[in-house]
């Protein structure tokens, strides 16, 4: 009887580990998908080329979201090509996404923003005819932000109504003394047939 009961405990043992499966392998067949999901997410990620990088460095005081960190121009995508990148949005104001905007009327927001930074002529920028805004629009500023020069900018998604765009625009000021502000004003651009140009500006 002891001989019969050693016997069968002998062949339970060996069933035992004969059909127990192969941690290594499983684990390693474990490790190869979760690889290859990994680099198949990866790959599936839009990413957006960045926008004023040294806007997005500037901290609350000057008109970005507060936070530790800037949030990032990136989408989590399922996989589908037609969904849009998700862009960071200024603190209470607008998203940094201008993908929506021709690219001639682009260039002329480009245009005057740089001008106006730089300290170059803004006529070119505006149609004939509605100098007056221009006008309005450095004494509302002067009046508003005293001797204060722009040391960046941002242009934000544009509305399109009666082929006219509406697209807001943050001015990040300095003072002579050093301090910093920021100021958003909105830039009104027809094309006329000789290309877009603005034909009126409003802070706001």
């Amino acid at each position: 009887m002891v001989r019969q009961g050693v016997g069968a405990l002998a062949f339970s043992v060996f069933l035992f580990f004969s059909c127990s499966p192969d941690v290594s392998t499983s684990v390693s067949g474990e490790d190869d998908t979760l690889r290859g999901r990994s680099q198949s997410l990866e790959q599936s990620v839009p990413w957006t080329a960045e926008l004023e990088g040294s806007v997005l460095a500037e901290n609350a005081e000057s008109g970005l979201p507060a936070g530790d960190e800037m949030p990032l121009a990136l989408a989590f995508s399922s996989g589908a090509e037609s969904e849009r990148p998700v862009y960071p949005r200024l603190a209470g104001g607008f998203s940094l996404d201008v993908s929506s905007m021709d690219s001639g009327a682009l260039e002329a927001v480009e245009g005057f923003l740089s001008a106006l930074q730089d300290g170059n002529s803004l006529e070119p920028f505006i149609e004939n005819g509605m100098m007056y805004t221009l006008a309005l629009f450095l004494h509302d500023f002067a009046q508003a932000y005293g001797n204060a020069a722009v040391y960046d900018y941002a242009a934000g998604e544009p509305f399109f109504s009666e082929e006219t765009y509406q697209c807001p625009a943050r001015l990040f000021l300095r003072s002579g003394s050093g301090g910093k502000s920021a100021a958003d004003v909105y830039l009104f651009l027809r094309n006329a047939g000789s290309g877009w140009k603005i034909v009126q500006l409003e802070l706001f």
